[in-house]
């Protein structure tokens, strides 16, 4: 199985591969450090300062990217599980806190020290505004007054009121409203 592509688009090392030329025993976990230790080991045997032979440059680049492949290979490996059980305690904890068998800052502090940051009870806008004593219940009677605000979008649009299409329900209002400016300017 192939994974690393050089930068000329052809296969360059495969994982297994890469174990062998790096001589790491099959099955055998490696940290960043126990790559390095092993990768200084071989390039110093087939490096071409070192190492008289022509392919001795191609043996370094092959060993080289051997050593890339495994190094992220190895720290993919480590975030993943770093993640998971990252994951695995976050889940304990909210399980604790549904089953309600964790007081309130017991879990605070646990979720802190995963990493999970809530916002404070007052945070932002609450969701209940609409009952919040200091919003007024209703508008102004103008906000009330549907056509009375088409009028006004549409003439701040520019386009005339007469050309505004007719929504059904609403030129009742109208002839209402009209009928209280008539009404209103005798």
């Amino acid at each position: 199985m192939t994974i690393f592509r050089a930068m000329d688009g052809k296969d360059s090392v495969g994982i297994d591969e890469a174990r062998a030329l790096l001589g790491v025993p099959a099955g055998q976990g490696l940290t960043p450090s126990d790559l390095r230790r092993l990768f200084l080991r071989r390039a110093v045997r087939v490096h071409p300062d070192k190492d008289p032979s022509p392919d001795a440059g191609d043996r370094f680049a092959r060993l080289k990217d051997a050593h890339d492949l495994l190094l992220r290979h190895c720290v993919t490996q480590e975030h993943l599980a770093a993640e998971q059980s990252r994951s695995a305690a976050l889940l304990e904890v909210l399980l604790q806190a549904f089953t309600a068998s964790i007081s309130e800052p017991e879990l605070e502090s646990r979720l802190r020290s995963l990493g999970v940051h809530r916002p404070p009870a007052d945070f932002g806008v609450a969701p209940d505004v609409r009952f919040d004593s200091r919003v007024p219940q209703c508008g102004a009677p103008e906000d009330l007054d549907a056509v009375a605000n088409l009028r006004t979008v549409f003439q701040e649009a520019g386009v005339p009121w007469e050309a505004a299409p007719r929504v059904p329900g609403l030129e009742e209002d109208e002839e209402l409203t009209s009928s209280d400016e008539e009404g209103a300017a005798r």
